[in-house]
This record gives structure tokens, sequence and C-alpha cells, in this order.
């Protein structure tokens, strides 16, 4: 696969945390158009977002050139890198296995267009729980439910208006609704709800994109918008923990834009360039080499 070892970065668990979160602030740019993908892509996503912040920290650890750049794209990821004054690209893979290969292929390379700068490959080691009843016991979770696309892409652009909130049963549990109010722009609220009793909160939503929980509901929960007349009944199932308990994060080599592209049209697997050639090399970018 390439010459060179792969560098390790410890997977700690912040980085999960901040992987998650990154997914639904960003939530708008991920370009679903028929509602949101199953919790394999978001956890996928949130492993990308974690491997990139890992990146960074150890960049600036090393006292590499680098910098990150906001995207002016409405697209994913909400900003890019630069390394060394080259465009950087970062294609993280999660996975629970051991593997001698990069997992690339032409499919999986699809969004790696750019024939400038460099395309930098990394694996995700990790385990996730699947559902509410394989949740870690004492472990940290991110408990999400995407709303479908009736909430999050109405095909009427209206306020939701006041937001009438009621959990079945359980202990009272903090919420956090994110969306985008009416000039696109996201907007995170918090209200915390208690079991039989009516919760109701005023918003400027325009769009509700997910609901996240601070711990596992054990009865339904139910939202509706009495001005639209949307209401969405959650069960317990339906909830999905987007936290991956990561191990480490492996970078396994790069290649630059051009190689790449050539590759991916002859149809073949990249042979990687070692990472540490690409570090040495972004070194010299900085002395202008």
């Amino acid at each position: 696969m390439t010459e060179g070892a792969p560098l390790s970065l410890d997977y700690t668990p912040d980085l999960s945390t901040a992987g998650a979160t990154q997914v639904t602030r960003q939530w708008a740019r991920l370009g679903w158009r028929s509602g949101p993908p199953d919790f394999n892509a978001l956890r996928q996503l949130a492993a990308q977002a974690a491997s990139e912040i890992a990146l960074i920290r150890y960049l600036s650890n090393q006292d590499i050139p680098h910098e990150v750049v906001a995207s002016s794209a409405n697209r994913w990821p909400a900003s890019a890198q630069r390394l060394g004054g080259r465009p950087l690209y970062l294609h993280s893979h999660l996975t629970r296995r051991e593997s001698k290969r990069a997992n690339l292929n032409v499919d999986l390379l699809a969004d790696a267009q750019a024939s400038e700068g460099v395309h930098l490959f990394a694996r995700a080691y990790g385990t996730v729980s699947k559902g509410p009843r394989d949740l870690p016991e004492g472990q940290p979770h991110f408990l999400l439910h995407p709303l479908p696309a009736a909430w999050a892409l109405p095909a009427s652009w209206r306020p939701l208006g006041e937001l009438a909130i009621k959990l079945e049963e359980g202990e009272a549990l903090s919420l956090e609704l994110g969306g985008l109010d009416g000039q696109r722009k996201l907007v995170q609220m918090q209200i915390k709800v208690s079991a039989g009793e009516r919760a109701s909160i005023e918003s400027n939503l325009y769009a509700l994109h997910y609901l996240r929980a601070g711990a596992q509901p054990i009865g339904r929960l139910g939202v509706s918008s009495p001005s639209t007349g949307l209401t969405q009944i959650i069960k317990p199932r339906e909830w999905g923990n987007l936290f991956v308990y990561g191990a480490r994060i492996d970078l396994l080599g790069y290649l630059p834009g051009r190689d790449l592209l050539s590759r991916k049209a002859r149809k073949t697997l990249p042979d990687l360039r070692p990472v540490d050639d690409l570090l040495a090399r972004a070194r010299a970018w900085r002395g202008g080499a």
C-alpha cells in the first residue's frame, strides 16, 4: 500500500464529541434532498470530522505549517485545510478491523475531484453502539434523532412557530433542537421536558433537522408544530448514538491531486506515498522550496 509506516494519532473521547457536534452544526451543508442517511453514514461523517481535528492538533503540535480556511461553498466540510500553502484533502474511513490495505476504490474516492494540492488518506479505528439497548454503561454518548424531510426539507419555507413537546414517561429529559431560521442560518435551542407534561418552546425555526437527547428516553417523545400541522412521534428505539468509541487514527499515506485523478480514470488502486515524505515537503514549502 505504501512504503512508509502509518502515522498513528490518538482517538480521544473529546474528538468523538467534537466530531459528532460538527455533524449537527453543519447539517444543512450535507446535501441531503430526501432526508438524512442512516446512522452508519452519520457516524462515518463524525469520524471524518474527528480525524480532521486530530490532524490539525498534530500539525500544530509539530509546528508544521498549515491553516484552516472557511469554505465559500455551502457543502461539507465547512472548512478546508492548507498544508505548507497547498490545499490538503483528508479522506478518513471508520473501521473496526485491522487491514493491510487502505479502503480505497473508485467509488470511495468519488469526492476526490481536485487536481491540485494533496490528498491524505486515513483510517479511524473504533466501535459504535447501534441502538439504545447496547449503549455502553457509564460511557459517553451522543443520542440523536434526525427529523424526516417534511421537517428538515419543507416544501414550503414558512416558520414552524411555537413547538410543543411531550415525553411519555421516565426521568426529566434535556433536549437540543437544531435547524435553520428564515435566513437559513443555524439555530440550536435547549429545553428540559418532564414526563407527562406538555412543554412548549417559541422558535424562529423554519426547518427542524434533529433532536438530541441528554439521556436515553424510555418512553415515546412527541414534537408538534401547531402552525404547520406537523407531528413527529419518536419511539425509544428510534434514537441513535453518534458517538464513536475510538482507539486511534492512522494516517496511511498521500497522493498529489493530479496523480490521484489519473489513477481514478484508469480505475486502479493508488499506491500511497509515505506520510513522513509529505510532512518533510510541507516544512520545505514553508521555506519556499
